[in-house]
């Protein structure tokens, strides 16, 4: 698939469960990337451009970092089609919130 018809398959991916979504164009990379983000402090950049592997997917953390979870990828997904970029992006809905529940430990010196 050219990297036009690419980028024409990034507008139909989408998510049906609540999220915000921002698109911007990356001319420095000839492509375009939607950011998504979900209430559950996960979000997405699925992008398609010169470099990547067709229309590819990572997963983001609240500050938009690039990070793993064993149910969703453990590397940045690539050779995606609209379908399975959809699938992800539910999973990644619904994955349970991020909970930090360890305490910190004080240090005596």
């Amino acid at each position: 698939m050219k990297i036009l018809d690419n980028q024409r398959e990034i507008f139909k991916v989408s998510s049906a469960l609540p999220h915000t979504m921002t698109l911007s164009e990356r001319p420095e990379l000839g492509g375009v990337q939607k950011i998504f983000e979900f209430p559950n402090g996960y979000g997405a950049s699925v992008v398609v451009h010169d470099f990547s592997y067709g229309l590819e997917l990572a997963l983001l953390d609240a500050d938009q970092t690039i990070i793993q979870h064993p149910d969703i990828t453990n590397d940045v997904a690539g050779f995606l089609n609209v379908d399975s970029a959809n699938d992800l992006l539910e999973k990644i809905a619904k994955l349970p919130k991020k909970v930090l529940t360890g305490k910190l430990e004080s240090v005596t010196m």
